[in-house]
């Protein structure tokens, strides 16, 4: 069990370690924190591997039945239908039309009364154009998730290519090999598949959602630290139950994903959350293994980070965000000496330590605008950019040290040479809280 150590918690920690740090953060409520296609079968093209251009049915008479027989011999019947020998319905490019109402394509594609298409590979698009990989992914039309890219212009029907499931991840992939494009269409030009919401946002060598992760596990334990790994880098995960008035929780986590099953606690006298398990690389509360930092902030370039959470039962308060200490990382013990933080949710009723200072400002490679709130915790300066409440991120990628040098160049004071430790979780305020998910986090030190 390591000795965890906090912000808003160091004074009792590090007293009980005879080292003379003076601690007085608090947070203030009131004044410390900031209110903060399924496509339509074309003219000219297939339906999936060739459906119902306009290259016309038979010109031949009318047979015995009343029935059209075309050149080809073939029987067009009331509807305009081509009848096999067999009694299918024939399109003009050899797909079967059976009773129910489904088409068959030559490749095997099926499409259903619904509207559903099944695709060779087992993809379904819905009635409502979204298509369903093997593993229930949704990649909408919009790009949804960007694995194997959007339906796309070159995805509708008929419209000069089939449904693109033939498509790259996350780069809506070229035109799919199912048909030629009929006499009236031309060929298309596959989806973009920029519109991913957790697959495909990328910072330098980081994309969020496509990561593999090492170590898991799940605990009560108020504090627990771990080694877990992303793409071979080390991380440490830390459950950080902190707090005074930190009751319980149930963590799990796979590489640097985490998941609060249930939190029990509430808010300290202070302002202070009842704990912040979180994820993180460096010399934090406790120390990774090399991932990059300590490192001089005159050496850094760029410090890309991906990060996405999610949180369907919406209950609890608490924060999303990321904690950046700077100091001397040559020190013998932490060397802190400023905190600087980039929250991604602020929570109704709690917020930040200091006090609010400029509204509305962009940062370079951070979408939307952020709230800047800054003051002191534990005597040491503290910079907080944070999105208004009600404006969450849930997805992002972008350059922390683009945040750093804007909080300089405004002109806050932001004492340290080095960047000591990068962590991202949840400040928890108050529980229950369930089903909260940090769904990826990768850091990039350049």
């Amino acid at each position: 069990m390591g000795v965890m150590i906090s912000r808003w918690a160091c004074a009792l920690v590090l007293s009980s370690l005879s080292l003379a740090v003076a601690c007085s953060g608090s947070e203030d409520g009131a004044s410390g924190y900031l209110v903060s296609t399924g496509g339509a079968v074309g003219t000219g093209g297939d339906s999936a591997t060739g459906g119902l251009g306009t290259g016309g049915f038979g010109t031949g008479g009318v047979g015995t039945g009343g029935q059209v027989v075309g050149m080809g011999g073939q029987v067009v019947g009331m509807g305009g239908q081509v009848v096999g020998a067999g009694g299918q319905i024939v399109g003009i490019g050899g797909q079967f039309v059976g009773a129910g109402g489904q088409v068959v394509g030559a490749g095997g594609q099926i499409v259903g009364i619904g509207g559903q298409v099944v695709g060779a590979g087992g993809q379904v698009v819905g009635a409502g154009g979204q298509v369903v990989g093997a593993g229930g992914q949704d990649l909408g039309v919009g790009g949804d998730t960007g694995i194997g890219g959007d339906l796309g212009i070159g995805g509708d029907l008929g419209i000069g290519g089939d449904l693109g499931i033939g498509g790259d991840p996350g780069t809506g992939g070229d035109p799919g090999t199912g048909g030629d494009p009929g006499s009236g269409g031309d060929p298309g030009t596959g989806g973009d598949g920029t519109g991913g919401t957790v697959e495909g946002l990328t910072a330098g060598a980081c994309t969020l959602g496509a990561g593999t992760h090492t170590e898991s596990g799940q605990t009560n334990e108020q504090y627990l630290g771990v080694d877990v790994q992303r793409d071979g880098q080390n991380y440490r995960m830390i459950t950080n139950g902190w707090g005074a008035n930190w009751v319980s929780h149930d963590i799990s986590w796979l590489g640097t994903t985490l998941t609060i099953h249930d939190y029990q606690g509430s808010r300290q006298d202070n302002g202070a959350p009842a704990g912040y398990p979180s994820v993180f690389c460096g010399r934090y509360s406790e120390t990774s293994l090399e991932c990059g930092l300590p490192r001089s902030l005159s050496t850094i370039t760029a410090l890309n980070t991906v990060a996405g959470w999610s949180h369907p039962d919406g209950n609890g308060t608490y924060n999303v965000a990321y904690d950046v200490w700077l100091g001397d990382g040559n020190a013998s013990f932490f060397g802190l000496e400023s905190y600087f933080m980039v929250w991604l949710h602020d929570p109704a009723g709690e917020g930040p330590a200091g006090s609010p200072q400029e509204q509305g400002v962009t940062v370079a490679s951070a979408p939307g605008t952020w709230n800047i709130v800054a003051g002191t915790v534990n005597n040491l300066p503290i910079v907080n950019y944070v999105r208004a409440e009600g404006d969450d991120i849930h997805e992002i990628a972008f350059d922390i040290m683009d945040f750093i040098r804007d909080a300089q160049n405004r002109g806050f004071n932001m004492p340290g040479n080095d960047v000591i430790a990068i962590a991202i979780g949840f400040e928890i305020w108050s529980g229950p809280v369930t089903n909260l998910t940090l769904d990826d986090f990768c850091l990039d030190v350049q």
